[in-house]
């Protein structure tokens, strides 16, 4: 079973018998001199696999480069940026000082075996793992970016002041003579080890959440003097310092029977009680399901956690770093984030039908390295999966998942289907006769509509699309085209945040449908609630007041119509007047596209339509009465005509709209400003 033999004896050529076969591990072998002839022939024998040395044999891995290249300058590195460097040279090293490398990873200091003193302060750390060997009596870590922290059994001396860390606890260090924790974002911290007399200073200031420290004994006189010295807003004790809250109390009824709660049903746990628990199974029982595992944050130590049969939709596993194993068969889940877990050796979610939504990308994929590792089977709703490596999941897990399940390093989507439905003001006033629940298509008539949207993505359609009755010309009127539109797709938790967005055709009943005139939208997202935002050229946008839920086995409906059942972000955001009978349609006249409709005063829309005319190459009387046809912003009631003045002119459309508006009633103004409802406004 060797794996290192160092056979540099200085009189190997003198050796009578060298035999090392049958040790499969061993893969090199240091001796006096590599290219020695008598390596090559009896009575040296070795595996094939093996191979001699004279300079070095084993090397430790070092990720990152700025970490080789500060051993490398001070001499414990042989070759320049290769990932790597001579076990045989960090192996004996007692003091290291890298202070402000830029290292972001300490990745082979596991097998610093004879460090005891190491200063790492000063760098961009964020988890160090020392393992068993590194006998470290004085460790500065400080000014790193540290959220946990694990320490050498032997740990005399410790500087880990200015990180991020939350949870310490220091009750197996019993060789602890100094403490330096201040300025942390520290909420629990046990110094509870048995030898607190063997204190000569502790410094915790600096952490404002931590209100409570579990030391051996809370009345001893020296916690009251420095060199003990927290927080004024702290305090010491030696039973509970904190309280988790517990809310579902069928979680604390169980935690409860693990003899993890001192009080049952007043919704909370001790925290001393849970925050070293490693294997949890709150498993399905006949005492109920559990829906709601707030709480779990805070078993900080925990490595192995089964839920199978439970009924939460929602866990937030991110500060649970140390998990290894994960069992959530048949739970209601819709979502499950396993980026913060770079232990996980094993994962099952089978029988989760909710589930649609799963990324496990957390750098260190490779640790589920068998395909039961990772097991997601009779998952329908699931069909991506966020992973670190596309072809290492496939090729790994492909027996252990539904076969709809595919595996992606980006972003995963679906595409959903949207059917909105509309109304412009503009379009609306003045109805052709007998068409009185319909909006006019007059541009379309008129052959003014662009085929390439006037919107930012620049689409086209088929100059078919605006034939009457459609591309095919055999449509009801209904569909025929009245404008662009635009839609946006907007953020669940930050609603001026736009996702995903496209021009879309308006038809003449109220449907937004996309570029070939009769389809619904369709949007690909790796999200399911969303806004939903219309917008037009010349009206003021709309927004849902609430999250709209997306299918991806069915067209999700959207009506921003209907009167009597409004859905419409802000107040008074769309309009009745010179409406259908119990139809809302989005206001009209915002011809300047500052999202407000204004008359007369500063800024106003009325301008700038004056502007339009007197600009139009075919006024040169430049008379305000003059008018023009186009497909232009200052055609308010989307006739095809732009007018400043005489008969049937825009400002006056404007002006009727400014003195309907609900809010300019009570003392009706020219003055009243319309303005759009949209949260960013």
């Amino acid at each position: 079973n060797l794996n290192y033999l160092n056979y540099q004896n200085g009189n190997n050529s003198n050796t009578l018998l060298f035999d090392t076969t049958g040790n499969s591990n061993l893969t090199c072998i240091l001796v006096d001199d590599a290219s020695a002839s008598y390596l090559t022939a009896l009575p040296w024998s070795k595996d094939a696999s093996a191979s001699f040395s004279d300079t070095y044999c084993r090397y430790t891995t070092i990720p990152d480069a700025n970490f080789e290249a500060a051993l490398e300058a001070l001499g414990y590195d042989d070759i320049s940026n290769d990932g790597q460097v001579p076990t045989a040279l960090i192996e004996v090293i007692t003091t290291l000082d890298i202070y402000n490398k830029s290292i972001s990873d300490l990745t082979g200091i596991e097998n610093f075996e004879a460090l005891t003193e190491l200063d790492c302060s000063s760098n961009q750390l964020t988890y160090v793992y020392f393992g068993s060997k590194v006998p470290l009596t004085y460790l500065d870590i400080s000014s790193n970016n540290l959220t946990t922290l694990e320490l050498p059994d032997e740990i005399s001396v410790l500087e880990a002041s200015s990180n991020d860390l939350v949870y310490l606890d220091f009750s197996d260090y019993e060789m602890l003579t100094e403490v330096y924790v201040a300025d942390n974002e520290l909420i629990y911290f046990n110094q509870q080890n048995g030898f607190n007399t063997n204190i000569s200073a502790f410094i915790a200031t600096g952490n404002a959440d931590l209100n409570c420290v579990l030391v051996d004994d809370p009345s001893a006189t020296y916690l009251t003097t420095l060199p003990w010295n927290i927080d004024a807003t702290a305090s010491f004790s030696d039973t509970y310092c904190r309280y988790t809250q517990i809310p579902d109390a069928n979680f604390e009824a169980r935690l409860e029977n693990l003899g993890y709660d001192d009080i049952s049903g007043d919704g909370q746990v001790p925290t001393a009680s849970i925050i070293d628990v490693t294997y949890l199974d709150v498993s399905f029982t006949s005492s109920g399901a559990i829906y709601d595992l707030t709480g779990i944050e805070d078993f900080h130590r925990l490595e192995l956690l089964y839920l199978t049969d439970n009924l939460m939709t929602s866990i937030d596993l991110s500060s649970n770093i140390y998990l290894k194993s994960f069992n959530a068969n048949n739970t209601a889940l819709t979502s499950l984030d396993l980026t913060s877990n770079i232990n996980l050796s094993f994962v099952t979610l089978n029988d989760s039908d909710d589930l649609s939504s799963l990324n496990i990308q957390n750098g260190n994929n490779t640790k589920l390295e068998s395909s039961s590792s990772f097991s997601v089977i009779n998952v329908p709703n699931l069909s991506c999966v966020l992973v670190d490596d596309e072809s290492f999941a496939t090729t790994t897990w492909v027996n252990h998942i539904d076969p709809q399940i595919t595996f992606n390093e980006t972003v995963c989507t679906k595409d959903y289907d949207l059917s909105a439905k509309v109304f412009l003001q503009g379009a609306a006033i003045n109805p052709n006769s007998g068409e009185e629940t319909l909006m006019r298509d007059d541009l379309r008539v008129l052959g003014y509509i662009p085929t390439t949207s006037p919107y930012t993505d620049a689409i086209t359609c088929d100059s078919s699309v605006f034939n009457l009755g459609g591309t095919s010309g055999t449509g009801v009127i209904d569909e025929d085209i009245v404008d662009w539109v635009w839609v946006e797709l907007r953020d669940e938790t930050d609603n001026t945040i736009t996702i995903a967005s496209q021009s879309a055709l308006l038809q003449r009943d109220g449907d937004v449908v996309g570029v070939d005139g009769t389809s619904s939208l369709v949007f690909s997202l790796s999200v399911t609630e969303v806004y939903v935002v219309i917008k037009h050229r010349n009206h003021l946008g709309v927004m849902t007041s609430s999250l709209i839920t997306l299918s991806d086995t069915v067209t999700t409906a959207l009506d921003f119509t209907d009167l009597n059942n409004q859905i419409t972000y802000g107040s008074n955001a769309q309009t009745d007047f010179s409406m259908p009978t119990d139809i809302v349609g989005m206001c009209a006249g915002n011809v300047g596209g500052d999202a407000s409709v204004k008359y007369s005063g500063s800024g106003n829309d009325t301008t700038t339509i004056k502007d339009e005319i007197l600009g139009d190459i075919g006024n040169s009387t430049s008379s305000n009465l003059h008018f023009f046809t186009a497909y232009n912003v200052g055609d308010v009631n989307l006739d095809g005509t732009v007018r400043y003045q005489g008969s049937g002119n825009d400002t006056t459309t404007i002006k009727d709209i400014i003195l309907a508006h609900p809010d300019n009633l009570a003392s009706p103004s020219n003055l009243f400003e319309i303005l759009e409802q949209l949260p960013e406004n």
